[in-house]
């Protein structure tokens, strides 16, 4: 909750404009909190390294009228995904340092376009709004499906497990609970949806060419 609420004060009153280091603040505390197959991530990324790219993605989406903007979000997500590495042996890991083959290749890699995000995120949205947010979970599943798509760990594809419904139930409660506590128990949503969607993560079966 204090890094959500830090990153929202930091992107409010830059007016948008240090957004990046609003996400570096959210991405760094999930990777910290994250561990694929026993083995802690850590995120690589700064705010400095992404403000670049966010000034010019703002420019040449007013430049072309709005339209560059189908292409951020998609940018914005390799840039995250790509910037994530697992930590050193020892720091948290109980493990042994990573080795990643090819040389200077990232160890998480991502391969998703502006049209098929675009699809996805439009279809979420009126998924969402449409429920007046009681179907949420079939629309995060839909986002989240996708991202792990075209989300390579070292070479090995990513998949998401994860079901609408096997969201759902836990939506309702945290609805209520949220309803009853007069909004209080709101702060404990975020991380629980984040944690499910992390923990219904896996690794893709292994396509086996046919002899």
């Amino acid at each position: 909750m204090g890094t959500a609420i830090l990153a929202l004060l930091v992107t409010f009153c830059s007016l948008g404009f240090a957004f990046p280091f609003a996400l570096v603040l959210r991405q760094r505390w999930q990777a910290k909190h994250t561990f694929v197959e026993g083995r802690q991530l850590q995120f690589t990324g700064t705010g400095w390294g992404l403000f670049g790219n966010w000034i010019k993605w703002f420019l040449l989406t007013l430049v072309t009228l709005g339209i560059y903007s189908f292409w951020v979000g998609p940018r914005i997500v390799k840039w995250t995904v790509e910037h994530q590495e697992f930590a050193q042996a020892g720091i948290g890991t109980g493990g042994a340092a990573p080795s990643v083959a090819g040389g200077d290749r990232r160890p998480f890699a991502f391969d998703g376009g502006a049209g098929t995000y675009v699809g996805t995120a439009i279809l979420a949205l009126l998924v969402t709004f449409c429920s007046l947010g009681f179907a949420f979970p079939f629309a995060l599943v839909l986002r989240q499906r996708w991202q792990a798509k075209h989300t390579f760990v070292e070479g090995r594809q990513l998949q998401f497990t994860g079901t609408g419904w096997g969201l759902f139930g836990n939506w309702i409660k945290w609805f209520l609970l949220t309803l009853v506590t007069l909004g209080i128990y709101s702060f404990w949503v975020g991380p629980r949806i984040v944690k499910w969607t992390v923990e219904h993560q896996e690794f893709a079966p292994v396509q086996r060419a046919a002899v």
